[in-house]
C-alpha cells in the first residue's frame, strides 16, 4: 500500500498467514513493513509565523527518512490434554535518517555562516533581518540524525492446565536490542 502527501512518500504493507498443521498445532506468520520519505521537520513557527498559516514549513532542506521491517512467527502445540506448548519468534529492524538544517533564532557573529533568512512569512535578504527572535537564520550545514535499530527474539513456554480454573505458564525469553546513533554534520544545507 503505498500513498503520496505532499511533500512525502509513504509505503505500508502488512501480511498475516494462519496455517493449521493437523497434529503439529498452528503456524502463524505476520509480516509487516513501513517506509517514508518526507520533508518532515524540526523547526518550529514562531508567534507570527503560526498565526499566517499554521501548516507554514520554511526548512526546505531538511528530509526525513524511515523503514522498518517486522517478522513474528509463532507456534502452538497440544502435548497432551492439558499442556500445550507455545514458541514465538521475532525480529524488528529500523533505520532512521533526519536530515536537519542547523539555524538559530538569533544573527550568528559570523554571517558567513548564514545560508538564508526567514523573517515572518517569506524569506529576506540578510541586511533585512531583524535580530528580535522573529527570525530563522538558516545556516550551511545540516544535522544528521541517524539510527538504526534491531530487536530480535525467542520465547517459548509451557501453558498446564491445573484443573478448577487455574493455570500454569512456565517460559523463558532470549532477547537482544541493539542500536547505533550517529549524529553527522553536514558541509552544506
Amino acid at each position: 500500500f503505498t500513498y503520496e502527501v505532499r511533500p512525502g512518500r509513504f509505503d505500508d504493507f502488512m501480511a498475516k498467514l494462519r496455517l493449521d498443521l493437523g497434529a503439529g498445532g498452528i503456524l502463524r506468520v505476520k509480516l509487516q513493513g513501513y517506509g517514508e520519505d518526507s520533508d518532515t521537520t524540526y523547526l518550529g513557527l514562531t508567534t507570527e509565523q503560526f498565526r499566517s498559516d499554521p501548516r507554514a514549513q520554511y526548512a526546505d532542506n531538511d528530509h526525513f527518512t524511515i523503514r522498518r521491517y517486522a517478522a513474528t512467527v509463532g507456534h502452538v502445540v497440544e502435548l497432551g490434554d492439558r499442556v500445550s506448548l507455545q514458541t514465538t519468534a521475532y525480529f524488528f529492524d529500523l533505520t532512521r535518517d533526519w536530515r536537519r538544517q542547523d539555524y538559530l533564532r538569533t544573527a550568528p557573529a559570523d554571517l558567513s555562516t548564514v545560508d538564508r533568512v526567514v523573517c515572518g512569512n517569506g524569506e529576506v535578504p540578510l541586511a533585512q533581518a531583524t535580530n528580535d527572535l522573529r527570525c530563522i537564520y538558516f545556516l550551511n550545514q545540516t544535522g544528521n540524525r541517524n539510527r538504526h535499530f534491531t530487536i530480535y527474539g525467542i520465547e517459548p513456554r509451557a501453558n498446564i492446565d491445573l484443573g478448577h480454573d487455574h493455570e500454569l505458564v512456565v517460559g523463558t525469553r532470549v532477547h537482544y536490542e541493539g542500536a547505533v546513533e550517529q549524529r553527522l554534520v553536514g558541509a552544506t544545507p
